[in-house]
């Protein structure tokens, strides 16, 4: 009788501990965890971008366009493609409901395909043979009026994620772009052509032109009384012998 009832208490417990179990995973199940393990912490957002999701003037809808279901699919690009989404779920969750996430599966002459080529968002080759199909992995971005896009995500910029997906919210969601000044004793803003100069002018340097982007640049002369009303920002680059009325003015600033 006693063994009986040993025997009794032991089932009991397993099935205990394995209703417990259930319970668990299912519970696990309804809760999003992600660990960033990549060494750059490539998918854990910065406090800049927290700072500018925690400040977004309106909502903004990310259509995330990338091939599912394609045949031959490299595993390399569904891994990528699926850290793309990873990340921008997480903008999504630190946004306060203010960002809306769809993940999309442009099928080929579907409706979706058609909204992503009108977004500028087109299917690229990744084989490197050029014998695969083509994919979708682009990302539009859309806030009242306007629409912003992200043609394709390069493998290469995978460092750069966060920066472009941060600059593209921050291009779509405000009216016009800042204005930013530049004084500088170097010609970081280039040379126009001249009649001394057959060849042509200087470009702007690199930092200048990716400045562009995101800030009405203008050129600001070494010798003003005052920083124009209507500049957001001053950008010094290796200022030398100011003059007392520009050093005074750019302190007012």
């Amino acid at each position: 009788m006693q063994g009986s009832l040993q025997k009794l208490t032991g089932a009991a417990g397993l099935l205990v501990l394995l209703a417990l179990l259930i319970v668990i995973n299912r519970l696990a199940g309804q809760i999003r965890l992600r660990a960033d393990t990549t060494t750059e912490k490539l998918y854990t957002l910065s406090n800049g971008t927290r700072e500018l999701l925690a400040a977004l003037p309106r909502d903004v809808t990310l259509k995330f366009y990338r091939t599912r279901n394609a045949e031959n699919l490299p595993a390399a690009f569904k891994q990528y493609a699926q850290r793309i989404g990873d990340l921008l779920a997480e903008y999504e969750q630190r946004s306060g409901g203010r960002i809306l996430l769809e993940v999309i599966d442009p099928q080929p002459d579907s409706d979706e395909e058609e909204w992503a080529l009108r977004y500028g968002i087109a299917a690229q080759q990744v084989d490197a043979l050029g014998e695969g199909p083509a994919l979708y992995l682009g990302l539009a971005a859309l806030s009242g009026s306007r629409q912003v896009s992200i043609p394709f995500f390069s493998p290469g910029a995978e460092p750069q994620l966060e920066y472009q997906i941060s600059r593209l919210l921050t291009d779509v969601s405000r009216d016009k772009k800042p204005k930013l000044g530049v004084l500088s004793g170097l010609p970081v803003m280039g040379q126009p052509a001249s009649f001394y100069s057959p060849g042509g002018g200087q470009p702007s340097w690199v930092f200048v032109s990716e400045l562009r982007n995101q800030y009405q640049v203008e050129s600001l002369p070494t010798t003003f009384a005052d920083v124009p009303a209507d500049m957001d920002t001053v950008l010094l680059v290796h200022p030398k012998r100011l003059p007392e009325p520009v050093l005074f003015a750019l302190d007012q600033f």
